[in-house]
């Protein structure tokens, strides 16, 4: 019989190699309707901040490389999917691309010159762990307004869920901080009522 600690890192490398397909079936569903609107801006900015704020302290704390390899697959992601909002979307994002733009060029600086303390670095990463947490908030809101959720992939709501419930495993059963084990599961709840939405609101046949 597995071991707590045996079971939650099963658990830990699953999603970590899941982690880094975490973005393309939402980067594929973008490709085929080629329509970026329903897509909530919130949503992508705050999976940019949170995800430079944990490049900022996986590399400012010596995580290990899986952890930091996996968060810059994650930029480079979202780098294709902003380049995609500024393809598909009828509206201007360069604003938003700018601000993103400025703020990876500081996130880079904060990793290359080692400039925060450990204090600090904590700060980052609450922020990155809180952004984890309530990302699908502005999607959840933005559908319930236009009353579709053609904005997002099945799939990439599904992964969520699956990552998030393997995260929740893994931080109770290998003890993590108190927050590790309350933000997943927090996560969780968000991504079903995603889910729910999908089925509530979907105008689409396919399921990309």
């Amino acid at each position: 019989m597995l071991s707590q600690s045996e079971i939650g890192n099963i658990t830990l490398n699953i999603s970590s190699v899941f982690y880094f397909i975490f973005y393309l079936p939402q980067i594929l569903h973008n490709v085929v309707y080629k329509k970026v609107d329903h897509l909530s801006m919130g949503m992508q900015i705050i999976l940019c901040i949170a995800t430079m704020a944990d490049l900022i302290y996986g590399f400012g704390r010596n995580m290990p490389w899986q952890y930091r390899t996996v968060t810059m697959v994650g930029l480079i992601s979202l780098a294709i999917q902003q380049w995609q909002i500024c393809l598909y979307s009828q509206r201007s994002h360069f604003k938003m691309t700018l601000s993103l733009a400025v703020l990876l060029a500081l996130s880079i600086y904060c990793v290359v010159n080692k400039s925060l303390n450990v204090t600090m670095l904590m700060l980052v990463g609450m922020v990155a762990q809180l952004g984890g947490m309530v990302y699908a908030l502005p999607q959840i809101m933005k559908n319930f307004v236009i009353r579709t959720s053609d904005g997002l992939s099945f799939y990439f709501i599904v992964l969520g869920i699956f990552l998030d419930s393997c995260d929740t495993i893994s931080a109770w059963t290998l003890n993590w901080d108190f927050p590790s084990k309350i933000g997943s599961p927090l996560a969780i709840a968000f991504s079903l009522v995603l889910l729910g939405q999908f089925f509530a609101y979907r105008t689409r046949i396919g399921w990309i």
